[in-house]
């Protein structure tokens, strides 16, 4: 009786880690490639992409920091402000942010991305070797926003 206890035990032990995610695996995932913005929707609606969001490439380093790269056509840019008080605009070429994978795997937690009060959470709903697609919410003018967005790998890293 003891045996069969044990075995049965065992057996569920088993089949509970067979349908557990690979813990790491998708920090990996992420860290292995550079990924390109491919496609994005708001609220059930797709939102084109804008040339210069087309060639951005954002890097999830293993160390949970991150980076994404504007490419040759910029969508963002910055005021500086000089010693001699001139005023100039500049394009923003990278936004740093640092980033985790919770436990359970399901979700993408990225901090400070482009602002130190931005913290979108992104829960995966794929993933592959070669693409991600993720659906985060967000909160604009009093409305909620649920947005869904692709990315696929660029480069080997």
């Amino acid at each position: 009786m003891k045996n069969i206890l044990l075995s049965s035990l065992a057996l569920v032990v088993t089949l509970a880690a067979c349908n557990r995610p690979n813990i790491g695996i998708r920090n990996q995932t992420l860290s292995k490639h550079s990924w390109r913005l491919t496609e994005q929707q708001e609220n059930g609606v797709e939102i084109p992409l804008r040339p210069c969001d087309m060639d951005n490439e954002y890097y999830f380093y293993g160390t949970f920091n991150g980076t994404m790269f504007e490419g040759q056509q910029t969508c963002d840019s910055a005021t500086v402000i000089s010693g001699d008080g001139s005023v100039t605009t500049v394009p923003v070429q990278e936004v740093d942010f640092t980033w985790s994978v919770t436990g359970d795997q399901r979700y993408i937690l990225i901090k400070g991305f482009g602002n130190p009060d931005y913290n979108p959470e992104w829960q995966i709903l794929d993933m592959s070797d070669r693409s991600f697609h993720v659906k985060g919410i967000d909160h604009r003018n009093g409305a909620t926003i649920t947005y869904y967005k692709t990315f696929e790998a660029v480069k080997d890293l």
